[in-house]
Order: structure tokens, then C-alpha cells, then sequence
């Protein structure tokens, strides 16, 4: 039991109902300027007071009202500490002795950050994982598309960096998704961020987050940024080629060391983070005309993957559209349908054109439950539909 007591991290001072102390653990001593071991074994808390060693003092106070005290604790103590002095109680129900344990205030209040930090970081991360939905499901009709897949499902086993190419709607968020998703990190948090979506002088205050009293502006309590939030997961960097020049350094350096530090910050964290970004810029080219730095791209383009517009995809474009449909009905309760049936039995995926998945919803409230059907504005496709109710038929091209 001694070793056991002489293990706790800080003090522990025991007293009787009358004040004469009977047990005290050796960081007493060393917590207490002139205070020897001889005469602590022969005083009294009392006197202790008395000739200043500790005040104010707890365990007075709960031998006066028989009730749990804390309190900081002063006197000629070497560093400040928190002190929580306990009542025990015999068979009677009678107060019989009174033990305070200390612990150095910087201790405590180390203890308080990281556990608010914990706090904040779960609730950021829950508000970013209520955004993203988890029924991801993905077209491959075409040859093209699923040679993606096939590729992105074994970069996904690895955790090496990878880069998305291609045009704006092409489904590069989809594809960030389904790396994750077939990752081994597919368990632990997944954080988009559209690195075009916030002003360069905010950048720095989001990914990094920031210290309380770091600018005029700032949370009173500080921020954690997106990299420490995404810690042991998945970071998607979406339009990285916007990402501001001074701040390309400091990713390199996540990227090499998985150093993070906050603004207003002098500590640096260190986070274990996958990082797949994606732009539908030519990065060789921004390197070329000094836009980007060329250290960053060659730590970003370990794994390029171009994807293919939705042009270059036709088969993907009717399960596209039937897909789309189909995610309107389900949200609006509807039971809307096209003007014509596919030739082949299709399974509703998720898609990967922003212009289809924009456009099936604007247009599907035209159209009314079979057998009844209205012209309609449909995503621009080689589909042939009627044009009026005496069947005549148009061809709308892509």
C-alpha cells in the first residue's frame, strides 16, 4: 500500500480529527519549501498554518463542516496547487480523519485543455460527419469507369498521397469518398474541404486552427483546424491548385512530418493523416509559372489519377439520370418517371456528373406519374423522348 501511495503523481497529507497529521507521501516534502520529514511526523495541521506553510488550508475547513473541500492551495508551497481534501467517516458516522490530495495547477489545467480539446474536436467532427452522406453508392456502365474503380481500389489499400484530375462535375468528390471507403482508415473520420471556399486570409485559420486571443475576430476559446480534427483519418483537399502560396510550405510540411501548428501557437503537433486532393488545374503547368511549388507537387503526385468527363462516358449518362430521379422521389415522396424505358435493367447508383445531378431535379417536377407524360427539360443527352402527346420524338444531343 506505501508504494502504492508514494506512486500518486501528486501530494497526499492525511490528518485525525484533531489536526495531528498521520500520513503524508513524500511529494509533501518536496512540494514545501523548509518543511523537514522529522517535524511533520511530530506536528499538527494547526500549527503547520500557523507558522505558514499552507494557506489557506482545506482540510480545516472540512474538519469544520464535515464536507468535501477544494480549493488552491498557498502558503510556502514551491509551485501553486489544486487541493481536494476528502472526509472520511468511522462506523458512527463520526468524522475521524481527513486526507488531501494536491496536484500541481499546471498539471490540472493541462488536463482541462486536452480534455476540451477532445470535446471541441468531437463535436467539429460530428457537424462534418452529419454533411456527408454514407450511402454512397457509384456508376460504372462504361469501360472507362470501371477501370477507375479497379485502379482507385488498389491505391485505396495503400496510404500513399493521391491526386484526383479533372474537370469541374466529373465526380471527383465521389471518387475521394470511395478511396475512403475502401481504405483501412474507412473506420475513423473522413473531412472534405474545398480549399476554393475560403478567403486566403482565412486558409491558414482553418486547416491549422488557431489559439484563443490569436487575432480580433477569434473564438474565445480557439479553434482546432481541419488537419488536427482529421487526425487518424481522411483529409480530402478539394481544389488544392487554390491553395495560397505561403501556405503550401506549411502543408509540405504535414505532408513530410505530419507537423501541425496553430496560429498563436508555440507547441507542434503531430497528426497521422491520409491526404487526397484533388484540382482541375494542370499542377505541372502552375509549377512551370512558379504558381505552386514544385517540392509540394511531387509530395502530392505520388498517385495521379485523371478522370474522364461524362462526354467521353456516354454509358454512364442514362443510370445517371435514372439515378438522379430516383434520389428526388425518395426525398420529395414522388413518383415521378422518364418518357422512356432503358433497354437494359439499370441499378440506381450515385453519380458522378455535378451538371446531371443539378439538372434531373430542376426539370423532374415537370414531368407526372406514368402512364400521363409532359414534355421535359432533361439533362442533355443522346435520349430520344416525346415531344408531344401525338408522339412525335426529338433527339437531344450532347
Amino acid at each position: 500500500m506505501e508504494k502504492i501511495l508514494e506512486s500518486y503523481y501528486g501530494t497526499i497529507l492525511a490528518i485525525d480529527k484533531d489536526g495531528k497529521v498521520v500520513y503524508f507521501n513524500s511529494n509533501v516534502l518536496i512540494s514545501t519549501k523548509d518543511l523537514t520529514r522529522e517535524y511533520l511526523q511530530e506536528t499538527t495541521l494547526y500549527e503547520l498554518v500557523k507558522q505558514g506553510y499552507y494557506s489557506p488550508s482545506p482540510s480545516l475547513e472540512v474538519l469544520r463542516t464535515k464536507q468535501q473541500v477544494t480549493m488552491q492551495l498557498g502558503g510556502r508551497v514551491m509551485l501553486p496547487l489544486i487541493t481536494t481534501s476528502v472526509p472520511i467517516m468511522d462506523e458512527d458516522g463520526e468524522l475521524e480523519y481527513v486526507t488531501a490530495f494536491s496536484q500541481d495547477m499546471a498539471f490540472v489545467n493541462d488536463v482541462i485543455k486536452k480534455a476540451d480539446f477532445e470535446h471541441l474536436k468531437s463535436v467539429q467532427i460530428m457537424r462534418y460527419a452529419n454533411e456527408i452522406s454514407d450511402n454512397m453508392e457509384y456508376v460504372a456502365e462504361s469501360e472507362k469507369t470501371k477501370s477507375i474503380f479497379c485502379y482507385l481500389k488498389n491505391a485505396a489499400a495503400s496510404d500513399s498521397t493521391i491526386v484526383l484530375y479533372g474537370e469541374s462535375g466529373t465526380g471527383k468528390e465521389v471518387m475521394a469518398k470511395y478511396i475512403y471507403m475502401n481504405s483501412k482508415r474507412k473506420d475513423e473520420v473522413y473531412i472534405p474541404v474545398n480549399c476554393a471556399a475560403f478567403p486566403p486570409e482565412l486558409m491558414e485559420s482553418e486547416l491549422f486552427g488557431y489559439e484563443k486571443g490569436s487575432f480580433t475576430g477569434a473564438n474565445r476559446d480557439g479553434k482546432i483546424g481541419l488537419f488536427q480534427m482529421a487526425d487518424g483519418g481522411t483529409i480530402f483537399l478539394d481544389e488544392v491548385s487554390e491553395l495560397p502560396f505561403s501556405l503550401q510550405s506549411k502543408l509540405l510540411r504535414v505532408l513530410e512530418n505530419g507537423e501541425v501548428k496553430r496560429i498563436g501557437g508555440n507547441k507542434i503537433e503531430t497528426v497521422n493523416i491520409r491526404i487526397i486532393a484533388a484540382t482541375n488545374r494542370d499542377l505541372l503547368e502552375m509549377v512551370n509559372k512558379k504558381q505552386f511549388r514544385e517540392d509540394l507537387y511531387y509530395r502530392l503526385n505520388v498517385i495521379p489519377v485523371t478522370i474522364p468527363p461524362i462526354r467521353e462516358r456516354r454509358e454512364d449518362i442514362l443510370p445517371l439520370c435514372y439515378t438522379f430521379l430516383n434520389i428526388y422521389n425518395q426525398k420529395n415522396g414522388s413518383r415521378k418517371s422518364f418518357p422512356w424505358k432503358p433497354s437494359r435493367p439499370l441499378k440506381p447508383m450515385t453519380g458522378l456528373a455535378t451538371s446531371a445531378r443539378s439538372e434531373i431535379p430542376s426539370s423532374a417536377f415537370m414531368l407526372r406519374p406514368p402512364p400521363t407524360y409532359y414534355p421535359c427539360k432533361i439533362f442533355r443527352a443522346c435520349l430520344y423522348m416525346p415531344r408531344t402527346s401525338r408522339g412525335r420524338w426529338s433527339k437531344l444531343c450532347l
